[in-house]
């Protein structure tokens, strides 16, 4: 599995700067045979989306007849570069690894955690800097950090939740911000500086929602953590791991206003060269170079339900797109913001596909096929607005839903009940949230568009 999906990914990669003879046709029909061949290997819930998206596109297909076999490979090979998105990505965690900066990280957060209100803010500085390059296995790492302090299990999770959200808000090496990008094409620049302050207000707003929920708690229960001398070793190595995202940041930035390729394919090359840049810099290129094959071979059977979910439901959102259904949802949304309001349109959409998660259906799943059928000057939205809508609605629905893969292997992370973490624990924040982030997207589109 892991050989495949790796030249796959590979072959992905070369297509979008060479486009060599019959390559849409033969990744396409390759992706469909490995989602075949693997599908008995895929997660039961997983298993049945994938064959169902796939189905209904092939009906679609059949019952429109007006879909050629260009559009269909093309469904297909459009999402390809999610998948070198998981794959290399991920690889930055090796020169973490290799550097101790998770061993000095957790020397440095023991020490600021002295109350709810200082564990909040060293949880979000700590997954600014940490989730970005390790996604949801920042909830492990930081989890080890934090599990000999004696702290509430909610005060733990909802810190460690309304942190993660708010940089799946921005950061462009999340899956949220490289799906929003095949669909909705905002330049990275333009998109960062507004998204990061999103996701800075956010933060802050989650903040009054954090000690709301908590405060009975903290009332109650104090905090117990030891205190350590200062340990400027230890902030040292937190400054340096900054640094060394902001260069990837710049790199990322830099690469794309050279390339054109589209987010995916630019995080995941400045990725791959940033990994060996740090290593090299540390001084430990044959240790990376050394650790490349064991993390392949892990890290292929832990990304196939994710890589052949989002190809699938990528191709359904093309097809779709196609297809008079995707023209009916364009009309019915476009009509109701002709008459409503602009306001409205963007709330009832973020609700919507908020409460679609909360139901079982994978956020993911409303978000492309609306994103895919309607551009943004129909609505009268700035593109980057229109992305930012999108990423803010996938960060708050993977917090609402009880099936989400944050909410779940965050729950089984900290032994709680995902069905109470999520609609219970954040429900009325997460809809408050809503309204307000809704107001300030809309106030910064009148500003901007």
């Amino acid at each position: 599995m892991s050989v495949l999906l790796f030249t796959l990914s590979l072959a992905g990669l070369i297509y979008q700067f060479w486009e060599y003879p019959w390559g849409n046709y033969l990744l396409a029909i390759s992706i469909l045979l490995i989602t075949i061949f693997i599908l008995k290997n895929i997660k039961m819930t997983n298993r049945i989306i994938i064959i169902a998206m796939l189905v209904l596109s092939h009906l679609i297909i059949l019952v429109e007849r007006n879909i050629s076999f260009d559009q269909w490979s093309y469904g297909f090979v459009k999402s390809l570069p999610i998948v070198a998105l998981l794959l290399f990505v991920p690889l930055l965690q090796i020169p973490l690894r290799l550097g101790g900066y998770t061993k000095y990280t957790q020397r440095f957060a023991i020490n600021k955690l002295t109350s709810p209100g200082r564990y909040y803010w060293v949880t979000a500085m700590i997954f600014f800097l940490l989730a970005p390059i390790l996604n949801i296995s920042v909830y492990h790492l930081y989890y080890d950090i934090i599990k000999n302090i004696p702290l509430n299990r909610k005060i733990v999770i909802l810190g460690m939740q309304r942190s993660f959200s708010s940089v799946t808000t921005w950061a462009p090496y999340f899956i949220a911000a490289g799906i929003v990008s095949t669909y909705v094409p905002f330049k990275l620049l333009n998109f960062l500086l507004p998204a990061f302050f999103v996701g800075v207000f956010q933060l802050l707003f989650n903040y009054l929602l954090f000690c709301i929920d908590v405060r009975g708690i903290s009332d109650r229960e104090q905090f117990n953590a030891p205190v350590l001398k200062s340990d400027s070793k230890a902030t040292k190595k937190v400054l340096a791991m900054a640094l060394w995202i902001i260069v990837l940041m710049v790199s990322i930035i830099a690469l794309d206003m050279v390339l054109q390729k589209g987010i995916l394919v630019v995080v995941s090359i400045a990725a791959i060269f940033q990994a060996l840049g740090w290593s090299v810099a540390m001084g430990k290129t044959k240790l990376f170079l050394k650790a490349l094959v064991p993390y392949f071979k892990e890290r292929g059977p832990r990304i196939i339900n994710e890589s052949i979910f989002f190809l699938s439901v990528g191709f359904f959102a093309e097809i779709l797109n196609q297809s008079q259904i995707g023209s009916w949802i364009a009309q019915s949304i476009t009509l109701l913001a002709a008459n409503t309001s602009l306001y409205f349109t963007m709330l009832m959409i973020m609700l919507f596909i908020t409460v679609l998660s909360l139901l079982g259906v994978h956020h993911m799943i409303p978000i492309t096929a609306i994103a895919s059928t309607i551009p943004a000057q129909a609505l009268g939205l700035s593109v980057n607005i229109y992305a930012i809508m999108f990423t803010f609605t996938w960060s708050v629905a993977a917090v609402l839903s009880p099936f989400s893969p944050m909410t779940v292997l965050l729950s089984s992370t900290v032994n709680a009940n995902p069905f109470e973490v999520g609609p219970v624990w954040n429900g009325k924040a997460v809809f408050i949230l809503i309204f307000v982030v809704s107001i300030l997207l809309y106030g910064m589109n009148m500003l901007i568009y």
